[in-house]
């Protein structure tokens, strides 16, 4: 590894109660990128260190937190979540440490539940109007379906309409054909009487 300046190594012991503290201290100097710490306890098995439980529920904060980024990005909102070194360190450190991660914990976790009930009812309320979407749009199909046969069943019924009227035009031009049996013109003389042009049948 190479450094860019010359560097002292420093063994520094602390109470385990101002331990905290004086890391922080240290991470807040203007100069804290030129420090190195070196772990003195690298033999310890992960569950024999103190802050275990706490680095497993941090880890499993960080996975609500970029699933509730990943969500905000399907839903195109804007956000700003990056945490800079600056954040931090004009961010007054709290006293009570010990019950930190468990209130970042219920924050997030109440976030994360509102968010995500929030997305559910939107995906729904969005399948629902898909389904409306498709059942008008069926409707809009039958509507022009029926349209179109009220249209031929009109004009099936204007075809008839027109044979019909064609039907009744040649018979009436067959009545007045010189094939047909018309009566004799009634003379004035004797409107009793009856003349016929033509006869059938036997007259006794």
């Amino acid at each position: 590894m190479f450094r860019s300046v010359d560097m002292s190594y420093l063994q520094v012991l602390l109470p385990s109660a101002v331990a905290e503290e004086f890391a922080d201290k240290m991470a807040r100097r203007e100069k804290s990128e030129q420090m190195q710490f070196t772990d003195l306890n690298e033999h310890f098995q992960p569950f024999q260190r103190k802050y275990t439980v706490d680095i497993i529920k941090i880890q499993d904060i960080e996975r609500q937190v970029k699933a509730m980024e990943d969500l905000l990005d399907s839903y195109g909102v804007t956000r700003d979540t990056e945490i800079r070194g600056d954040d931090l360190k004009n961010k007054d450190r709290v006293t009570d440490t010990s019950r930190i991660v468990e209130a970042i914990g219920k924050e997030i976790g109440d976030a994360y539940t509102k968010l995500t009930e929030q997305a559910s009812v939107e995906q729904g309320l969005k399948k629902q109007y898909l389904e409306q979407e498709d059942s008008v749009r069926v409707l809009a199909q039958i509507d022009m379906f029926l349209q179109s046969e009220n249209e031929a069943q009109q004009m099936l019924r204007d075809i008839r309409q027109d044979e019909l009227r064609h039907v009744q035009a040649m018979h009436d031009q067959d009545r007045r054909s010189p094939q047909s049996v018309p009566l004799l013109e009634v003379t004035d003389a004797d409107q009793r009487d009856v003349g016929f042009k033509y006869f059938a049948g036997v007259v006794t």
